[in-house]
């Protein structure tokens, strides 16, 4: 069960159109400006990527950097970047070779 005091607060700040709307404008543009960063650098970095269209994922090729195309391997290589840089990859079985997904955060 919620307080009253929390509803109170809830529909106080959910009723504030101007401010919802403000909000979700800033983070819609946060959320593509660290989109386009994270694109941007896998295209320098010459690692194919598959473009989003309405998405927070970005789908992108990493198998070269496996020593073998592996499942196990490919676990490992997403074992490191979870827990050295805090970047999730979700593995994709694609013909014979990987799709990770990145989604990063804090």
């Amino acid at each position: 069960m919620v307080s009253n005091h929390t509803q109170w607060l809830l529909q106080t700040i959910l009723g504030d159109h101007e401010f919802i709307w403000d909000f979700l404008n800033a983070q819609r543009h946060a959320l593509t400006k660290g989109y386009n960063v994270v694109v941007d650098m896998l295209k320098k970095l010459n690692i194919p990527i598959v473009p989003s269209y309405g998405s927070l994922f970005v789908w992108a090729d990493f198998s070269r950097f496996l020593e073998t195309e592996t499942f196990t391997k490919s676990l490992y290589l997403t074992a490191i970047a979870y827990f050295i840089i805090s970047v999730l990859f979700i593995l994709k079985k694609k013909t014979d070779c990987f799709i990770f997904c990145i989604t990063l955060f804090q």
